[in-house]
């Protein structure tokens, strides 16, 4: 019997214990049975915090991570501080008729992710949060609302969270219909509703006080509440992103830049208020950290560093508070009389500074004083210090009557003084006027003797009249001959001034041609040198070898390939001198259609061989007065060139146009080809034997052709070029009127060169 009593005990405590386990390790259900209701769901909420924040849902849904969530101890989850992305996971079954809502009742979380299951099995997600458009919310409103269940769905469903943001992280989380939900809203923001409607009226009382009296400190402290007012709305209201910047979220990603910039405004208005500069002025230096402290914490958000730019701020929010107050405890000794109210506010407000920042660092439970501490210190502070204004006001008012009367009595000293002065003034002109009745006698006397005196005057100024007349006469002669030699000096001048004009100018075209002479002669020596000194040599090794042997064929073949570089070398000198000389130089007007045609059907095996497309828009410019042979040749080099330096992986296409740019014809001739460094070779470009591609043919002398026969048709050419991408040439023909009607246009020979007459370059 005993044996069986034991047996009987440790089955009921086998089963109590697997019941104690299946209630630990088993979900917990959020039941709605009341939509009249707001149920808290904090205590049925689970977590994880992800370190890595890289987790995604069928991580942390499925694996040891599902294991590893933890059951929520309070009704309002609270994480603190956190670099971490907190999971939130919780299961509701809805009994009610009416469609069970979420709220999340923190407006200043950053990014929110909801995923929701769907009739398949699976999961939706949403993302929104303060970093993101209020547009991206499933219902638009201040706080985060999310339908769970429909009405009488009773099926359970289990939702998760992914919140991650960089400031104090808080889940307040309940569940109603969407009427208890709005109900509770109504009264919260009416609440939230008149503690800002007191700091709107407070901001504006405090500038229109500064627009009467022109105090500083009624301004610093007006733009601290504003300040305080967003930094209020963006982390606890969010009514501002909801009506003022729905689609603007960049504005909330630095919250507390505004709870810097107000701490900033709080230390300006505190100098100005306890006139530190002038009755504490160490103290007042001291300031001077904080305001580096709050610099350092604001770049460090606008850098990245929003964790680290929160410490530092906290760290002044420690500080300067205590500094303040100290400020204040020593303007009150010093028989100020607003200090104490100052100290009050500063005290009330460093309480609750340290209510928020305990809450915020898990030392404090959380809850809506604890949560709300900081807002209930800034208003707390701001309604102390707005009666410290106000008294300010009398005090200056009293300031200003002790002025006035102070005024008013140097005032009567003044007129005493004034009486005193006027009556010796009296006595000085009553002695002054004897002595002028005594001067007006003599004077009287005086007038008699100059009367006599004028009359003799009079006499002399008749014959100095006469004698002004003459040399008056006389110098109008002087200045018709001064003029006169002043108009010869200024031709003079004028010719002289031309003259030396034109002496520069041609000095400056000598010294132009003879550094091109000088150019000219060293690159003519260079190029005449090689095949001439090898030349040489040849004939030195021929006298060597046998001359029946096969080495005399190869000085010969040597000897031939020298020459034949030498004619070369010859041929283009004698070009460059012919165009230099001007020989031949025969002006007429020049249809550019029919010498492009010419020049293509010069190079139609180059073009043929390399499937070169070729295009021409002449239509603004196509006859010019210029030199044809001239014109032929530019073509014919700058197509020549842009086929030869082709890119290797692409076909060559090469543009002819035409503009005119006030009067002025610009030909360009544009390619796709390989291009050059115009930083690197611009100094060289249309200089002789210089060649910028090695691995092309060419001798170097076509674009010092082109240059040399450009200049000679009275124009200038210029080049822009990009590497691997092409060259654009641009000739400007300088003062060449355009022919009313260009010459008609053989067609034959336009459609032999393979060009496509007048279409836009492709």
């Amino acid at each position: 019997m005993a044996a069986i009593t034991v047996l009987l005990r440790s089955l009921l405590l086998l089963l109590v214990l697997i019941i104690n386990f299946r209630e630990s390790t088993a979900q917990k259900i959020v039941h709605f049975r009341d939509d009249e209701t707001v149920i808290p769901i904090g205590r049925s909420v689970y977590y994880y915090k992800d370190e890595s924040t890289a987790l995604s849902l069928e991580d942390v849904r499925t694996g040891p991570v599902a294991r590893q969530f933890q059951r929520s101890e309070t009704s309002w989850p609270h994480f603190g501080t956190t670099r971490a992305a907190i999971w939130l996971r919780f299961t509701v079954v809805n009994h009610t008729p009416s469609a069970c809502v979420l709220e999340i009742a923190e407006p200043g979380l950053q990014h929110v992710q909801l995923f929701a299951p769907t009739a398949n099995g699976g999961y939706e997600g949403h993302t929104f949060g303060l970093l993101h458009p209020m547009s991206a919310r499933p219902i638009k409103n201040n706080y985060f609302l999310y339908r769970l269940a429909g009405a009488g769905d009773s099926t359970q469903h289990t939702f998760y969270l992914r919140i991650k943001t960089d400031v104090n992280l808080d889940v307040p989380m309940t569940i109603s219909s969407f009427k208890g939900i709005l109900d509770a809203q109504r009264a919260r923001n009416l609440s939230f509703g008149f503690l800002c409607g007191l700091l709107v009226i407070m901001t504006f009382s405090c500038l229109i006080t500064y627009f009467i009296v022109h105090e500083r400190c009624y301004l610093y402290y007006a733009l601290h509440l504003f300040s305080v007012l967003v930094f209020i709305d963006i982390l606890y209201i969010g009514s501002g992103f909801e009506y003022l910047w729905p689609e603007t979220p960049w504005i909330n990603q630095y919250p507390m830049l505004f709870g810097g910039i107000s701490s900033f405004l709080i230390l300006l208005f505190s100098s100005s208020f306890l006139q530190s500069a002038t009755y504490m002025p160490r103290l007042h230096r001291g300031l001077r950290v904080f305001y580096i402290l709050l610099a350092l914490s604001g770049v460090l958000f606008l850098m990245g560093a929003p964790l680290i730019g929160n410490a530092v701020m906290q760290l002044v929010a420690l500080l300067v508070t205590p500094y303040l107050v100290a400020m204040g405890v020593k303007a009150y000794r010093q028989q100020y009389p607003q200090a104490g109210i100052f100290i009050a506010a500063l005290s009330f407000f460093l309480t609750a500074v340290l209510v928020f920042l305990l809450y915020i660092n898990g030392v404090l439970p959380p809850g809506f004083y604890t949560r709300s501490s900081f807002m209930i210190g800034a208003i707390g502070q701001s309604v102390l210090l707005a009666f410290g204004l106000a008294g300010k006001i009398d005090l200056l008012k009293q300031q200003k009557e002790q002025a006035q009367a102070e005024m008013l009595n140097v005032m009567k000293r003044q007129n005493i003084e004034l009486e005193r002065l006027v009556v010796e003034r009296t006595q000085e002109l009553i002695s002054q006027n004897e002595e002028i009745a005594a001067q007006n006698e003599e004077i009287s006397s005086q007038v008699e003797e100059l009367t006599t005196q004028q009359e003799q005057i009079e006499l002399q100024n008749q014959e100095l009249q006469q004698n002004n007349q003459a040399l008056h006469d006389a110098r109008k002669t002087v200045e018709k001959q001064h003029d006169l030699l002043q108009h010869h000096t200024e031709e003079l001048e004028k010719q002289i001034s031309a003259r030396t004009e034109e002496l520069l100018v041609t000095n400056t075209e000598l010294l132009d041609q003879n550094k091109q002479l000088e150019q000219f002669a060293f690159i003519v020596a260079h190029n005449l040198r090689s095949p001439v000194a090898r030349l040489l040599g040849l004939t030195n090794l021929a006298k060597l070898v046998d001359p029946h042997g096969n080495e005399v064929e190869v000085v010969l073949q040597k000897v031939a390939e020298s020459g034949k570089e030498l004619d070369t070398v010859i041929h283009d000198l004698s070009n460059i001198l012919e165009i230099r000389n001007g020989k031949d130089k025969q002006f007429e007007t020049v249809s550019l259609t029919v010498r492009l045609a010419s020049a293509c059907m010069s190079l139609k095996e180059e073009i043929n061989t390399n499937h070169a497309r070729i295009t021409q828009d002449l239509s603004a410019a196509d006859a010019l007065y210029t030199i044809s042979p001239y014109i032929e040749s530019i073509l014919y080099n700058l197509i020549s060139n842009a086929i030869k330096y082709r890119h290797p992986d692409r076909i060559p296409v090469i543009s002819i146009r035409t503009t005119v740019v006030e009067g002025v014809v610009h030909l360009m001739v544009k390619d796709n080809g390989l291009g050059l460094d115009i930083q690197r070779h611009g100094d060289k470009l249309f200089h002789l034997y210089q060649r910028f591609h090695r691995d092309g043919e060419g001798r170097g002398i076509g674009l010092y052709l082109v240059k040399t026969q450009v200049e000679a048709i009275g124009a200038h050419i210029s080049m822009q070029s990009t590497p691997q991408k092409g060259s654009e040439f641009t000739i400007v023909f300088d003062n060449v009127p355009v022919p009313p009607a260009s010459r008609p246009v053989p067609t034959a020979l336009v459609r032999a060169s393979g060009i496509v007459p007048n279409a836009k370059p492709g």
